[in-house]
């Protein structure tokens, strides 16, 4: 009777072990825009640890929602998003471990990245300029990663951080033995501001 028993529970063990395996292992994705599926359509069939490699020229304002967790956008060094509508955000952030890289080219919108809302975003290696107010804004209780970037020629400040929020410029984590400096230029105010408790 023992000998069942501990046979059922090694049997559970082995089921659990294989099951947090499978759910853990990462997949890629790939989507060439004006292929007729948009980056916000592609979103809401990546799970944690995915990756959306991205090419083309994307022409979308780009929510990722709360729900999207852990994620990697990666513009591969050649595709770029331009917003359709100038007056929202090119990228507006609210999920919680993004990250968004390799894009030659984030413009058109209010702002070109935002992290607003309680997310949380690695930005890297990418060139965000014309926006029509800043370039990224990380603000209400969020936070950011913001390295090796280009942010130039926005109507107003290349970076923003306010409304209790952070930010780790050039760097990755405290202590970081590795400077990943951005290139601030050209924006018509601060190269980067902090306000609001941030």
């Amino acid at each position: 009777m023992e000998a069942k028993a501990r046979i059922k529970v090694l049997s559970f063990a082995i089921l659990g072990l294989l099951l947090s395996v499978s759910t853990s292992e990462s997949a890629s994705d790939q989507l060439a825009c004006g292929s007729g599926r948009t980056i916000s359509e592609a979103l809401q069939h990546l799970k944690p640890g995915d990756t959306l490699l991205v090419s083309g020229a994307c022409n979308e304002n780009l929510v990722i929602p709360e729900e999207v967790v852990n994620v990697i956008l990666d513009g591969q060094g050649a595709a770029t998003i331009n917003a359709r509508d100038p007056s929202d955000p090119t990228i507006n952030v609210r999920g919680d471990g993004i990250t968004i890289r390799n894009f030659v080219s984030i413009a058109g919108g209010e702002t070109g990245i935002l992290v607003t809302r309680g997310g949380a975003a690695t930005i890297d290696r990418n060139i965000i300029h014309a926006a029509g107010n800043n370039g990224i804004v990380v603000n209400l209780n969020s936070s950011a990663r913001i390295v090796n970037n280009t942010i130039q020629s926005n109507s107003q400040t290349g970076i923003l951080i306010t409304d209790s929020s952070s930010a780790r410029i050039g760097f990755l984590m405290a202590g970081d033995p590795v400077a990943r400096p951005n290139v601030i230029q050209n924006n018509g105010e601060n190269g980067i501001s902090v306000a609001r408790s941030s």
